[in-house]
């Protein structure tokens, strides 16, 4: 965003002003992504923008007029296949399992934000940094998917460490496991825990501890159960 903010007037671009509405949502600032869309409207031609009306109509708690803007959209696809049309129905339908776009973006993510939809499981598979942060950040959603997400994107640099951090601590541990974590790895409850949970474990019991060989322990423990790509993200925790 910052650096759209710089590029001079004369050479602001239909594709820039759709960069910035999308960065907007992926910031999770509907308010200011939608006034965004509603300055586009009269200014571009584009199906983006009537896709981003719908959302936005959603948003502002306005879901005949989003009707009305998919009904359009749906007279303009012609019966061609639109990823964006089949989330719709399936979100407005209250569908038990959602479509899943072959790699979301931000208006998928936002379409999810505005009808308080949880974002699947499967969505995290395909899913870019931006976006991967982004579902860090999504209130609806599960913590346990919410910080797998957060590992990826910290991953890959779109989500500071710190940030993880705070989401790890989220998880709710029984206080004696806590004390004792760096020595129940080959507990049945520890190791029935997903890769993610037991780091978030770990990271709870290091933050508390004072004796460097425990903290040690703990640090090998974490990195057992990482790959090598969120690594860095983890000494910066630990």
């Amino acid at each position: 965003l910052r650096l759209l903010s710089v590029v001079p007037r004369e050479h602001q671009t239909a594709e820039l002003a759709r960069l910035r509405v999308k960065a907007l949502f992926l910031q999770r600032d509907g308010e200011r992504a939608c006034q965004r869309v509603r300055d586009g409207l009269g200014e571009h031609d584009h199906g983006f923008w009537q896709r981003a009306l719908a959302v936005c109509q959603h948003r502002t708690g306005k879901p005949q007029q989003a009707a009305l803007t998919v009904r359009l959209l749906r007279e303009q696809a012609g019966g061609q296949p639109s990823p964006f049309l089949a989330l719709y129905d399936a979100v407005d339908g209250g569908a038990d399992s959602l479509p899943l776009p072959e790699r979301p973006g931000a208006l998928t993510l936002a379409l999810l934000a505005a009808t308080e939809t949880p974002v699947p499981e499967g969505m995290l598979a395909s899913a870019g940094p931006g976006v991967l942060a982004a579902i860090a950040e999504s209130p609806k959603t599960p913590l346990s998917r919410r910080a797998r997400a957060a590992e990826r994107a910290a991953a890959m640099g779109s989500l500071p460490a710190e940030r993880l951090g705070e989401l790890y601590a989220r998880f709710s541990f029984e206080s004696a496991r806590l004390k004792n974590a760096a020595s129940l790895t080959e507990e049945d409850a520890v190791q029935a825990m997903t890769p993610t949970r037991r780091r978030a474990l770990y990271h709870q019991a290091a933050r508390d501890e004072s004796e460097d060989a425990v903290k040690a322990e703990l640090i090998r423990q974490v990195t057992q159960t990482a790959e090598p790509s969120l690594y860095p993200a983890l000494a910066r925790l630990f």
